[in-house]
């Protein structure tokens, strides 16, 4: 599904590009992609108990600073960012400049970020682990009328519906900037369990369309990616050493 590319290619008008990061691949180049961070991500990262997480941040915020500064001709660590009273960054970008939108998930061994030309976007992977999949993560992810459909899954079926679905929905979320003071269970977007998808169409509210697609960029890893309007397409990269 992906394709190496040594730069990020334009992005299109009504195209999402969506860059997978391997972190394995780049955990060589963690202290060159440190550098690339900002003062305050530099303290974030510094905050972090574990390595593991320690590497997560710094090298998904630095594959993303770096991408950005291609678009933008600057230095990663210039790029500017504003936040959102629920936290959500967005580019502080100077007049004439493209307002580009991005987003940005970790889980584990990978990242993916979100890049469009103006749309509102929202990327999330999770490593698929089915012990996961208590009654309450259910109740607490799945609206009334999607229980019901989990229920009448077969029962190999449950647990890739189940990541598929919390993907889907934390992707939108993480699109629309308003943390989770939306709940997940009044997002009612209907579960299925035909396997990796195709883009499609999704609403959230009347007159409120995205185009969403869901994939599994390895076999334990789910992830889902939104952008708002019902005509965007999806274009899928892997991150490479030569965007350094």
């Amino acid at each position: 599904m992906t394709e190496p590319a040594a730069t990020p290619p334009p992005l299109a008008l009504h195209e999402a590009l969506l860059i997978l990061i391997r972190l394995e691949k780049a955990l060589p180049y963690l202290d060159e992609l440190y550098r690339c961070l900002s003062h305050d991500e530099v303290e974030r990262a510094g905050r972090f108990a574990f390595e593991k997480d320690f590497q997560q941040f710094v090298l998904s915020r630095g594959v993303l600073r770096r991408t950005l500064g291609h678009y933008f001709d600057r230095e990663a660590q210039d790029i500017k960012f504003d936040y959102s009273p629920y936290g959500k960054p967005s580019l502080n970008v100077s007049a004439g400049e493209t307002p580009i939108c991005f987003n940005l998930s970790h889980s584990y061994l990978l990242a993916l970020i979100g890049l469009t030309n103006a749309a509102p976007v929202g990327v999330d992977v999770e490593r698929a682990r089915p012990e996961i999949i208590t009654d309450d993560l259910i109740r607490a992810v799945l609206s009334p009328r999607e229980r019901v459909q989990f229920t009448a899954l077969p029962a190999h079926h449950r647990a890739e519906a189940f990541f598929e679905l919390w993907t889907l929905k934390e992707a939108v979320l993480k699109a629309i900037g308003s943390g989770h003071t939306l709940p997940m269970t009044e997002l009612d977007l209907g579960l299925t369990q035909e396997g990796p998808k195709e883009a499609r169409r999704i609403s959230t509210k009347p007159g409120e369309d995205w185009s969403a697609i869901t994939f599994w960029p390895q076999p334990d890893y789910a992830a889902s990616a939104v952008a708002k309007g019902h005509e965007m397409t999806f274009r899928f990269l892997e991150w490479d050493r030569q965007y350094l």
